[in-house]
């Protein structure tokens, strides 16, 4: 998106908690995010911004839009929820995040993600960006995987009751 928007325009990427160099602490949820974000929003001068939110990050720009209505000007939402995840799916979600922390598990649980996250016909027109994908997914520290499985799946919390209050 970078590539193909950015001419004349100002971007800044966060490296998430929990995917990348950027680990987990205590007490962080995805709550604690948008604080974060709000507040660096706010400190750089980017207010009102255009926040753009895949999966968790979705997750994380509703409760920013949703708690901080003045520091977000358009929100796009991409494969996300604001409720909490389907009780019948909890088992299965465990059952990943076990394997996340198992090195002879963690590719195929990432490739799983990866089906769940992508759309099909992007990853079958783009296998060696797809696997590029897998490979820096891999390179994440499996505990803050984890853990950030714990915010954005099993501990997440219902928010629809506050997107009314989103602009």
């Amino acid at each position: 998106l970078i590539d193909r928007l950015g001419e004349g325009n100002r971007f800044v990427t966060f490296d998430m908690p929990g995917h990348g160099v950027s680990t987990w602490r205590d007490g962080l949820d995805l709550d604690g995010i948008a604080d974060d974000l709000a507040l660096w929003i706010m400190e750089n001068g980017a207010a009102p911004a255009t926040i753009v939110g895949h999966s968790q990050g979705g997750m994380i720009a509703l409760r920013l839009a949703a708690r901080y209505p003045d520091a977000v000007e358009r929100l796009v939402l991409v494969n996300t929820s604001a409720r909490p995840e389907y009780p019948e799916r909890v088992d299965a979600w465990r059952a990943r995040r076990a394997a996340l922390l198992d090195t002879g598990a963690r590719n195929e649980v990432l490739r799983d993600v990866q089906r769940m996250t992508t759309a099909p016909a992007w990853m079958e027109a783009h296998p060696t960006e797809a696997a590029s994908e897998r490979k820096v997914m891999a390179s994440h520290d499996p505990a803050s995987l984890a853990l950030a499985l714990d915010a954005a799946v099993l501990d997440r919390g219902d928010v629809r009751p506050l997107l009314d209050r989103i602009k």
